[in-house]
């Protein structure tokens, strides 16, 4: 298990690879953490603890799909005025399963909270996906939203692509990196991720 730790009053921003199936986050009072997640046909569990006020994540992850693969993820808010958003994409390649399960837990007592959920599965084929979003709030006097949105690009998009003369490959390319990568500006950082969307076929 890979383990993070955010200290009092600091800022990171980290980018997970692959190596680890199971990440175990902590976030400590006036601390911020930016993490990019790009996974390829693996399944993956993280656990994340706001463990100070003023406490706060944004995890953003993409993964390409073209097997049974599963992510689960877990923000537990354990203090009060902490915030999460969570940015989960995926797209599924073949007729595979890929399944998304996302908890949002704020306990009782604890409040002044921002949870929140970003959730999307493309399927490119016939793939059976599912998400799971779970807003597990036990206390008043907090924000909490979620959104699970499972589907395919939409047709308009791809026709208005192909009209401009560009084929249906480099169209669903096109459509899979805007979906999938968020920091364009470190393409280094995740020049491995870029080159399996560009061998999408």
């Amino acid at each position: 298990m890979n383990r993070i730790t955010v200290g009092k009053n600091f800022s990171e921003e980290v980018y997970l690879d692959s190596k680890d199936s199971k990440y175990y986050i902590e976030v400590e009072e006036n601390a911020s953490l930016k993490v990019y997640h790009y996974a390829v046909d693996k399944s993956f569990e993280v656990e994340i603890h706001l463990k100070g006020e003023n406490a706060s994540v944004e995890y953003f992850y993409s993964t390409l799909n073209r097997k049974d693969n599963y992510f689960r993820i877990k923000v537990f808010h354990d203090v009060s005025n902490t915030k999460s958003n969570l940015v989960n994409h995926g797209v599924n390649i073949l007729d595979k399963k890929l399944n998304f399960v996302v908890d949002g837990i704020i306990p009782k007592d604890v409040v002044g909270c921002v949870c929140s959920q970003d959730n999307k599965i493309m399927n490119l084929c016939e793939g059976k996906s599912s998400i799971a979003p779970n807003l597990l709030i036990d206390s008043h006097d907090n924000i909490a939203n979620h959104s699970a949105y499972i589907g395919n690009f939409k047709e308009d998009v791809l026709f208005y692509l192909k009209s401009r003369g560009i084929s249906q490959k480099i169209a669903t390319k096109m459509l899979t990196l805007g979906f999938l990568v968020h920091d364009l500006e470190n393409e280094e950082e995740i020049k491995d991720f870029l080159k399996y969307i560009d061998e999408l076929s």
